[in-house]
């Protein structure tokens, strides 16, 4: 909610606040690779969906926000 009103660095904040209370959370690293993506923080973005994959290789959102910062970057999905 706080990206879509235009107030991407607390919901940047939040998603990391939630990541650090459940670092196993595949699904609060995807909403905080997103976020980092639409912030215009790539590089960490990139990162943090890898990380998302990697605890559940199978998430349908992982994998989605992987292929989005992927598409920013100009970088084939395969």
């Amino acid at each position: 909610v706080l990206s879509v009103l235009e107030r991407r660095a607390e919901a940047v904040e939040a998603f990391r606040e939630a990541v650090r209370l459940a670092p196993q959370s595949a699904d609060f690293r995807a909403g905080l690779c997103k976020t980092l993506a639409y912030a215009g923080q790539l590089t960490e973005a990139f990162a943090e969906c890898r990380k998302a994959v990697e605890l559940e290789e199978n998430s349908l959102l992982a994998n989605t926000n992987l292929i989005l910062v992927l598409q920013m970057q100009n970088r084939p999905a395969a």
